[in-house]
Parts: C-alpha cells; sequence; structure tokens
C-alpha cells in the first residue's frame, strides 16, 4: 500500500488542550543500525540534564529524598532525571513501587548503570497520545483488507536492544502483519516545554527497529502544538568507510496555535502495516 494519509480535523480539538515550540533542529551521530547508536543518543541525552537533576545512586532512602526534593521544585512540564551507578533491577523495583509510576517512562542503558526517568505531566501526555493514537487506528481501518484487530497498542511498553539498552515510550502502536517482531510499527514521544532536540535524539533511537516516530512537542506560552514525523530516509551525504544507507530525517512538520489553527500532517500509509 502506498501514498499518505492526512491528519486534518482533530488537531484543533487537541489544540484547545495543549500548549509548542518555536525553531527546530536535527539530530546527529552516529548512524542508525552500527550499534552505537543507542549507546551515544542516552549520553547526549544525560548532558542535557542539568546537575540539579542528576542522582548518583547510594540507597533507595537516598535517592527517594533527592527524588522528592527534585519533584518539589518542578513545573508542569516534563522533567528528566539521570541516576547513575544503579542496576535496572533496583531501579525498575523503585519506580515500580512509586506512586509516581503511571507518570514516568525509564531510559537504561547497561553499559553505564544508568538510566534516564523522564516525568511527564500526566493530563498533557495522556490527552494527546489518546487522540493522536486514535486517528491513527482509525486510518488503518480504512486501509482495504484491515479491520479493528490489525493493529495493537501497546502504551508504555519497554523495548529493549539485547544487552545494550532497554526504553518505555509515551505510546506505542504495532501492526499485527509484523509477525514474530515485538517492536511497534509507530512511537509518539511527547514533551512539554522542554528542548525539542531531547525528544529528536530518542527518535534516532526508536527508528533502530521502528518504522514512524511522531513527536508532540507542546509548550504553555504561547499556548500551541509542534508536530514532526520521523523516519528514515536515505542518506543525502554518505562519508566515511561504511557510510549508511539511510539515516533519521524529519519528514513532515506542522504547528497547531491556540486557536487550533494548523496545516495537515502527513505520513507514509505503508508503513502503519508494514
Amino acid at each position: 500500500m502506498s501514498g499518505t494519509v492526512s491528519i486534518t480535523g482533530y488537531e484543533r480539538a487537541v489544540a484547545t488542550y495543549m500548549t509548542s515550540y518555536a525553531s527546530r533542529t536535527a539530530g546527529a551521530g552516529a548512524e542508525v543500525g552500527d550499534g552505537d547508536a543507542g549507546r551515544e543518543v542516552f549520553r547526549e541525552a544525560a548532558q542535557e540534564i542539568v546537575s540539579e537533576n542528576q542522582i548518583q545512586f547510594v540507597t533507595p532512602n537516598d535517592f527517594h529524598r533527592r527524588f522528592r526534593k527534585i519533584l518539589k521544585g518542578r513545573d508542569n512540564v516534563t522533567t528528566r532525571i539521570l541516576i547513575t551507578g544503579v542496576s535496572k533491577g533496583v531501579l525498575d523495583s523503585i519506580i515500580t513501587n512509586s506512586k509516581y509510576r503511571s507518570s514516568t517512562r525509564l531510559c537504561y542503558e547497561n553499559d553505564l548503570s544508568s538510566g534516564i526517568l523522564k516525568l511527564a505531566p500526566s493530563l498533557y501526555h495522556e490527552l494527546t497520545s489518546w487522540r493522536f493514537s486514535l486517528a491513527i487506528v482509525m486510518k488503518v481501518l480504512a486501509i482495504p483488507g484491515h479491520n479493528e484487530y490489525s493493529i495493537d497498542g501497546l502504551g508504555a511498553t519497554r523495548f529493549q536492544v539485547p544487552g545494550r539498552q532497554s526504553k518505555e515510550g509515551v505510546e506505542s502502536l504495532r501492526c499485527r502483519t509484523r509477525a514474530g517482531d515485538d517492536w511497534p510499527n509507530v512511537v509518539m514521544e511527547i514533551g512539554v516545554s522542554e528542548r525539542i532536540i531531547q525528544l529528536q535524539r530518542y527518535a534516532r533511537w526508536w527508528l533502530e527497529s521502528s518504522a514512524l516516530v511522531i513527536i508532540l512537542h507542546v509548550t504553555r506560552d504561547p499556548h500551541s502544538l509542534h508536530i514532526e514525523v520521523w523516519r528514515l530516509q536515505p542518506n543525502p551525504n554518505p562519508r566515511g568507510r561504511r557510510p549508511r544507507a539511510e539515516i533519521p530525517m524529519c519528514i513532515n512538520t506542522i504547528e497547531i496555535d491556540a486557536g487550533g489553527t494548523h496545516g495537515k500532517l502527513n505520513y507514509p500509509l505503508q508503513l502503519l502495516v508494514r
């Protein structure tokens, strides 16, 4: 199946709840598929985190004390916390038993024994991910030969690069035609009043194994929503000894202002069901 689909109507309703952004930069660095892209994405993301939000793990009690201190100074925005010197098992146990579990997403790097914990304003994230997921599902239902059983919502399921990294998305969808492949076709990354380059870096991570990443960047002043669609595209400037044939690129952007004014969001139809 070829062509594109356009989302034109529901964004106006989303924009009444949401709030995004004024400029765009593209991620660079290790090429997707070389085995090091995920680690580089993690290192770059960790360097962006302010020192006040970095925790060297000592004990669970010390972690909780410092975690609560960070929460006290947190506005209703996306917050990322770097935790170093901790195993994934210990960090999982702490997060699972936390009352903030439903609003947290974890990216963990095995080789560095470190994790980045993302705390999301639940209302903004839930409304945005639900509306966009619904729109995508409706488009799949309209494709000949597909029905409500053709696509599964995977929520914030954790996906792993064996022996390397693991990450939870905000929302993800997988078509059942991907037999034996547990990675999603489409992943959404949502941020509220944070630097969009963070979301773009994670788009690179997901495109190791997923077909499409939708970035939704929300800000509250001025109220608007910025959307980017990322996928692998032919490398326009191959360099080095082993240049990659494809690299992550943003293929479409739209801006939605507080009044609901927006353009069309286009993405390749075949990526939803391949």
